[in-house]
């Protein structure tokens, strides 16, 4: 059966955000209660300024069992960790380092080789076993 489809509109882009991070939040909590652990991949722009600081704060981040949840990055420029472009840094700095997420679970993009397709292939490799590991 496929679900019913829906459109929300918001007055603001402040309530768009709000609605957006209690939605992960509830889907986050609900994949932990069905698994045991729940796999999210995060994106950049302004979701590291936005959305990730909702989730970091109360009451959303006491909502996530955070110590079973593990990350990966959906898109991240080829800049190193400390560069103020890298999206890794940019959620580290607004998410990652607020909630109790083991660092082992997370990761990143890995922007430390020389060449991009290495690190391509590489990530590829980890998000493929991670996708298995989580029953994807």
């Amino acid at each position: 059966m496929t679900p019913q489809r829906t459109i929300e509109v918001y007055d603001s882009a402040d309530e768009l955000y709000r609605a957006a991070a209690a939605l992960v939040a509830t889907q986050l909590a609900a994949a932990i209660n069905e698994r045991g652990k729940a796999l999210v991949a995060l994106s950049g722009g302004s979701l590291t300024t936005r959305l990730y600081p909702l989730l970091a704060n109360p009451p959303l981040r006491e909502q996530i069992d955070w110590g079973t949840v593990s990350v990966l990055f959906a898109d991240e420029r080829y800049v190193p960790f400390d560069d103020t472009e890298n999206t890794y840094r940019a959620t580290r700095q607004t998410l990652l380092d607020h909630v109790p997420v083991q660092a082992e679970q997370v990761f990143p993009v890995p922007t430390y080789y020389r060449d991009p397709e290495q690190a391509a292939a590489i990530y590829q490799q980890q998000t493929a076993a991670l996708l298995t590991a989580h029953g994807g």
